[in-house]
């Protein structure tokens, strides 16, 4: 799915790659939150991919559509990108294989620990009601889209944590009450261009209800600000 300008040529391409927890979620299912957040970046196309959901289709299935579009759009210009929850894990897997950087990283609540072998399980908050997400439910979602036995797999899940290319910028955004809060806090502690904002009081994925809290509205903000000077320095 493409999402273009309201008004005026678009000379810069955005790739944003959907969550869902791997199983669930589509491109149309996003437009909206894509469309509020190229209004806040000018003379940006977006691009949505569609990739092979779990339990049919594993993730290197997945990581391939995603990479496969990411590819395409690189070959004809700059392309910053941008995900939510599982889409951030797709995204940092399907760049770890392409030869050409992106612009820049957005990366909204990402979803990277989620291995039923390599990760373990999740603890749930210590304050069980400030997420809708559930810790056991999250490792059986995870578990859904691995390979059992996928050693080239297994090795790419291990390195998603260190983030993009190294010069590449990247913005982390997430929740302070979040179930995935520590996911965001390790991908930035481990990529050298990193920059963290965690949002007190928020929950998975806030940046998709502007309407409801204001903390999403800035998100969305701050987001497409970085979106945009990425784009421009390239």
């Amino acid at each position: 799915m493409s999402v273009a300008p309201r008004a005026g040529a678009a000379d810069a391409t955005l790739m944003f790659v959907h969550g869902g927890g791997f199983v669930v979620g589509s491109p149309g299912a996003y437009r909206g939150a894509v469309a509020s957040l190229l209004a806040r970046a000018p003379g940006v196309r977006a691009v949505v991919p569609r990739y092979a959901l779990a339990p049919e289709r594993e993730l290197p299935a997945a990581v391939a559509d995603v990479a496969a579009t990411y590819e395409w759009l690189a070959a004809r210009g700059p392309v910053a990108v941008a995900a939510d929850s599982a889409g951030c894990y797709l995204a940092l897997r399907a760049l770890e294989r392409s030869s050409i950087p992106p612009a820049g990283v957005l990366c909204w609540s990402p979803f990277l620990r989620h291995h039923p072998r390599l990760d373990g399980p999740r603890r749930p908050l210590d304050d069980g009601d400030s997420d809708f997400l559930d810790a056991r439910a999250v490792d059986v979602v995870g578990a859904a889209a691995h390979p059992e036995d996928d050693r080239a797999h297994d090795e790419a899940h291990a390195r998603t944590l260190a983030g993009p290319p190294s010069s590449t910028p990247l913005k982390i955004v997430a929740g302070a009450a979040e179930l995935l809060r520590g996911d965001a806090e390790a991908l930035a502690a481990a990529a050298p261009h990193a920059s963290l904002d965690v949002v007190d009081e928020m929950f998975h994925d806030f940046m998709l209800f502007p309407r409801f809290v204001r903390e999403g509205e800035e998100a969305l903000d701050e987001s497409g600000a970085f979106v945009a000077a990425c784009l421009a320095a390239t």
